[in-house]
């Protein structure tokens, strides 16, 4: 099983995947919300050849147009809570880091 990760705002969203036993498939990297590079987004997950599971952030309105279209190629995506993940971090002593890039 593959986890995708996805960091949604207003004009661009970060991704990147772990296999199981946290082995990074694909460092983290940015995607533009265009119609073309959404496109080569989903066309990467495709080419993946195992169940893919993705959890992305709940950010207002801005995580919608993403999370249909991958329910739409019947992926199963996980809608978090951004303040509900804040605290399960706390609780197992998960230190924030910004990535720089």
């Amino acid at each position: 099983m593959i986890s995708i990760g996805i960091d949604i705002a207003k004009e661009k969203f970060t991704a990147c995947a772990l296999e199981q036993g946290s082995k990074i498939i694909w460092n983290p990297f940015v995607v533009h919300l265009k119609k073309t590079k959404v496109e080569e987004f989903l066309n990467k997950l495709d080419s993946l050849n195992e169940e893919v599971k993705i959890v992305m952030e709940a950010t207002g309105k801005y995580h919608l147009p993403i999370l249909y279209e991958l329910e739409d190629k019947g992926y199963f995506v996980s809608v978090v809570n951004p303040l509900k993940m804040k605290q399960f971090c706390r609780v197992l002593n998960f230190r924030k880091q910004k990535m720089i890039i």
